[in-house]
């Protein structure tokens, strides 16, 4: 029989005369707990399981003393009565038994469990009592006591800690330590976050020793910011790994992290809301604060001469996700001024977020930093204004020797990564100071922006999107005066105007604006941009010419194909010895039929015209050719789908005389030097245009085609 007792909030726990407590982070090893009892508080029990051959029951139990948790099964009986118990509820565990735990894992609880059963000898035994209540006179009676024993100590755990060189093996220790080493917290291959780190103190202030610890919750980790920081630790497990001892996090384990400069307080980031914090302790720190003497500056943008890998704390003026390459840009500054050229981010493309009243302050100093892949995730919760640590920036030639970029590659490799900084920082501080004079230091110098681009001038801070819109609107009017284009493009305000080089260096799909003039179109005879297409098999056929259906004069699959529309009525003139000439219909429509489609005795669909053809732009960068098809073209060229006999012969003229004036010289085969010396003396217009880039498959080909939308061409002689 279970031997189990649901006691009284006012009755006592008893014990046998020879039982021994031990606390839950005091198990160790899978040793026997006969005599023994656990002291707990029910956090967590899960619902009671009744299966055909026995009953099964989960809690997890909280030291009373240690706060330590572990997992416990009832099982029969033990776990009928333990469905009564409540949470928050004290409960004594006497002769339990212990088994490896299968979820420690994941759960990271404890490496045993508890294991309660009616089959085992001897019998646990349980107590379990709700939680002493107190009343509201009790409360009010004791509360001006309590408020009068303020200054009574409570007594307050002692901590024995261990020197780094002495820890061995199995040990379960606390530690005081100087951090040499960290890797900021990075989500590792399953739920949990993890900090890597290595802590040096007088007796092992060479190699130190080595902390790999795992957490579910990333705050629950020691809180580093910076080498230095000085970092106290209770229930290490100390471990081999690869001949070399290991630090490794033991149920209950705890931390608290203070700053590693002098005269900066006591006051720790802890990883848990209760501690403990004594004389002894704030004496540890001051020891380790003047032993290693972390006072020192650190590094700044000024500082960077060359290419290297460094640790620096800079402020966030602004940023920008470009999703294209997995990357986030931050525009930062320290208040000191980086003197070499920098690979910028092109504004053109991609529109910052600013910080308006930040940026006057930085103008100037403000340089870009390229954050890559699994660090993305981190910089795009900091918001602008924000103060950073980056670990491990990589300054790298770029292009040409004399041309930087600043890169946070992916990857945690040397503890490289991205954290947040308090303002109480001492980095902040110093950057603080430099602040203070950043303004005096750029009037001295004359860095005020004169003589750069409006490019350039965005990209060094001192244009921000505020002011961005009235010089773009500024330089757009100016551009119209001197070069007036003959087209409008209809929509798409926010897209800016690109060079054709850059656009062929854009990945595709992509939607584009350029500005460029046309030298060469396709086909050569402007009859031919008018098309027969079948709307079922999408056969294609030429249309006869003008002159010809004039005349009267078609191919043979062409008068097969020949119907005469009028008054609802259709005539196939195919049927008459000889065709009437197009004269003689007045008013009608010509039609086709589709010749693969048609069959004996049955007709097939009526071909519908389409207008298609290509343009080939050239803006001193580069060539592009861009089809221009269906009500793209006819937008483009304000011509209707309904073709009749007069149209053709009307709108041929018309066409032809106004590619004679978009492009009165074919430049074909003109070189590049050639070439550029025509577009900027002959008087063919400008044309401002939108183009679509995509990738068009055939087989299992791929190839770039871009085409034209959205772009209506204004000529005011032909309206």
């Amino acid at each position: 029989m279970a031997k189990f007792k649901l006691l009284d909030s006012d009755s006592e726990f008893v014990f046998p005369s020879q039982a021994k407590q031990i606390c839950i982070g005091d198990i160790t090893s899978l040793t026997s707990l006969q005599n023994m009892y656990i002291k707990a508080v029910v956090e967590t029990k899960y619902n009671l399981v009744i299966m055909p051959n026995y009953k099964r029951l989960k809690a997890i139990l909280e030291d009373c003393k240690s706060k330590d948790k572990i997992t416990v099964f009832l099982f029969g009986e033990y776990a009928a009565h333990f469905e009564k118990v409540k949470v928050k509820c004290e409960v004594v565990i006497f002769n339990a038994k212990l088994e490896k735990s299968t979820t420690f894992k994941t759960d990271k609880l404890h490496a045993f469990r508890l294991n309660i059963k009616p089959t085992d000898v001897p019998l646990a035994d349980i107590q379990a009592r709700p939680p002493k209540l107190v009343n509201q006179t009790q409360n009010a009676s004791t509360s001006a006591a309590v408020s009068n024993t303020t200054n009574t100590k409570s007594p307050v755990k002692e901590y024995m800690y261990t020197p780094l060189a002495d820890l061995q093996q199995g040990m379960i220790a606390n530690v005081y330590g100087v951090v040499s080493y960290f890797k900021p917290p990075f989500r590792a291959r399953g739920t949990d976050y993890c900090l890597s780190m290595r802590v040096i103190d007088k007796s092992l202030s060479n190699d130190g020793l080595s902390c790999t610890l795992f957490m579910r919750d990333k705050e629950s980790l020691p809180h580093v910011l910076s080498i230095g920081d000085v970092v106290r630790m209770h229930r290490l497990k100390i471990q081999m790994y690869k001949d070399a001892l290991q630090a490794v996090k033991h149920p209950g384990f705890a931390s608290l992290v203070f700053s590693g400069e002098k005269g900066t307080g006591y006051k720790p980031r802890s990883s848990t809301p209760l501690y403990t914090m004594t004389k002894d302790d704030e004496k540890k720190v001051d020891e380790l604060r003047k032993w290693k003497n972390v006072g020192e500056e650190g590094r700044c943008l000024s500082s960077i001469k060359g290419s290297e890998y460094l640790d620096i704390s800079v402020q966030i003026v602004a940023k920008v996700a470009i999703p294209s390459i997995n990357c986030i840009a931050l525009k930062v500054w320290d208040g000191s001024l980086f003197n070499s050229s920098l690979r910028w981010v092109d504004t053109d493309e991609h529109d910052f977020t600013w910080d308006t009243d930040l940026a006057e302050k930085a103008k100037g100093y403000v340089v870009d930093v390229w954050v890559y892949d699994d660090h993305v995730e981190s910089v795009s919760n900091v918001k602008v204004g924000q103060f950073i640590t980056i670990k491990n920036l990589h300054v790298v030639n770029f292009e040409t020797n004399d041309t930087y970029e600043i890169v946070v590659h992916g990857g945690t490799k040397f503890g490289r990564g991205v954290i947040s900084i308090p303002e109480d920082h001492p980095a902040v501080s110093r950057m603080k100071r430099l602040f203070n004079t950043a303004e005096e230091r750029r009037q001295e110098s004359g860095m005020n922006g004169d003589g750069l681009s409006l490019k350039q001038k965005r990209q060094r801070g001192f244009v921000t999107t505020s002011s961005m819109q009235e010089l773009d609107h500024e330089a757009g009017q100016n551009d119209v005066c001197m070069q007036e284009s003959a087209t409008i493009i209809s929509g798409h305000y926010e897209i800016k105007v690109k060079t054709i080089k850059d656009v062929l260096e854009k990945k595709i799909p992509n939607l584009s604006k350029i500005r460029a003039k046309v030298i060469n179109f396709e086909p050569s005879a402007v009859n031919e941009f008018v098309q027969l297409v079948c709307p079922k098999c999408k056969q294609r056929a030429k249309l006869p010419t003008v002159e010809k259906i004039e005349q009267g004069q078609f191919k043979e699959w062409q008068k097969s194909m020949l119907l005469m529309l009028a008054e609802g009525r259709v005539e196939n003139e195919a049927s008459t010895s000889t065709p009437k000439k197009a004269s003689d219909h007045q008013n009608k429509q010509i039609k086709f039929e589709c010749p693969k489609c048609t069959r004996e005795k049955e007709a097939g669909p009526l071909m519908h015209y389409s207008y298609s053809f290509k343009l080939i732009f050239y803006d001193c960068t580069d060539k592009i050719e861009v089809i221009v098809k269906n009500e793209a073209a006819a937008a483009f060229l304000n011509l209707d789908t309904s073709v009749s006999v007069e149209n053709l012969i009307r709108k041929k003229e018309m066409l032809e005389t106004i590619m004679t004036h978009l492009c009165p010289m074919k430049l074909k085969t003109a070189s590049e030097e050639h070439l550029k010396g025509i577009i900027q003396e002959d008087e063919r217009p400008w044309l401002d245009c939108c183009i679509k880039g995509n990738l068009f498959r055939r087989k299992e080909s791929g190839q770039m085609r871009y085409q034209l939308c959205d772009t209506l061409l204004v000529l005011d002689d032909f309206n």
